[in-house]
């Protein structure tokens, strides 16, 4: 795929196209400015008029009848899918039969056979797909993997993330797991890609309990317990509660503490000794790193991310789809 040159620097500009007007479109269009090696072009909604109001408040050229008007666009490179849940193996797979790479939100998938359809027909098609995971591409996350490779806390044993989520997606398909919702699935992703970035792919063990408000409705609060050789890992969500959201690494030397760890841009080496060595820098956009990477992959003709690699995003939604099958019963990867 060969595209326009952006300035005198001779850089290129990847061009993207956005299926639906979610409300996290308008930070992801801000990423992709502050980023400066993309630019959406063009976009398409169920619903033409609020693809046209996105459109002009975001300063997008181009609104598209329909997602397949979208998708067949030959001015298009990357598709970027924000739709909900049920959509995005649906809507990615016709991109991709188009043609177009794609970035897909999170949850990538309901379940796993349809992440390696997806996946699978990537690959016959030499096409990029990736799940939009923007926490594995942060600064701050490099700045994590140096301190854990160079031994900076010794040798660890426990990790514990809790996140406070008030703010979650509270639509009635978001609180039905029929309709693809629930906390779980959709706050997973953050986690459980991260804890891959910095310790390797694969888990050895998962298991994890939930509360929900109503019978059959989604779970809003959940506890999972993850081994890792021999870390062993904590995550706790809640969507009840507004309390600071910690991700904390301890090892026999100190521990690494990071919070709001999904979007943060600042991080802390504490040894045990008491000094303590600070991490931090300017972040206009969170969304931006993943673009670069995104950019620069596919000017370079590379399908996929080592920081987020098929694998990677393959065993989170294995995990979820086996938690599910746990809570709800074997019937949960029956949605269609």
């Amino acid at each position: 795929m060969v595209f326009k040159p952006r300035d005198e620097r001779g850089s290129q500009m990847l061009k993207i196209g956005i299926m639906g007007a979610a409300k996290i479109v308008p930070r992801f269009v801000a990423g992709v400015k502050e980023s400066g090696q993309a630019e959406v072009t063009g976009i398409a909604a169920r619903n033409k008029e609020k693809a046209q109001k996105a459109a002009l408040e975001l300063e997008i050229p181009q609104v598209y009848d329909d997602y397949a008007s979208l998708v067949n666009a030959a001015e298009i490179d990357l598709i970027y899918i924000p739709l909900i849940n049920k959509q995005h193996y649906p809507q990615a797979k016709m991109a991709l039969e188009a043609g177009k790479n794609v970035l897909l939100e999170k949850p990538f998938t309901l379940t796993l056979e349809e992440s390696q359809e997806l996946f699978k027909i990537a690959n016959e098609k030499n096409l990029f797909l990736m799940e939009a995971q923007k926490s594995v591409f942060l600064p701050v996350m490099a700045q994590i993997k140096k301190w854990l490779d160079a031994n900076e806390i010794g040798k660890i044993s426990r990790l514990a993330i809790n996140d406070f989520r008030p703010h979650t997606n509270r639509e009635s398909w978001a609180l039905d797991i029929k309709e693809g919702g629930g906390a779980f699935i959709m706050h997973a992703s953050y986690p459980l890609s991260v804890l891959q970035f910095l310790f390797g792919t694969g888990f050895d063990a998962a298991k994890g309990i939930y509360w929900s408000s109503e019978e059959n409705k989604a779970d809003l609060d959940y506890e999972i317990l993850l081994k890792k050789a021999e870390i062993m890992i904590n995550i706790s969500l809640s969507t009840r509660l507004d309390k600071p959201n910690t991700f904390i690494i301890y090892g026999e030397k100190g521990e690494i503490s990071v919070p709001n760890y999904w979007k943060s841009n600042q991080a802390s080496l504490i040894k045990n000794d008491g000094t303590v060595e600070e991490f931090s820098h300017p972040m206009p956009s969170e969304f931006s790193y993943e673009i670069d990477e995104i950019a620069e992959l596919i000017n370079k003709g590379k399908k996929k991310s080592e920081k987020l690699s098929p694998e990677m995003t393959m065993t989170t939604v294995k995990i979820v789809e086996d938690l599910y099958q746990e809570w709800f019963g074997k019937e949960w990867p029956n949605i269609k």
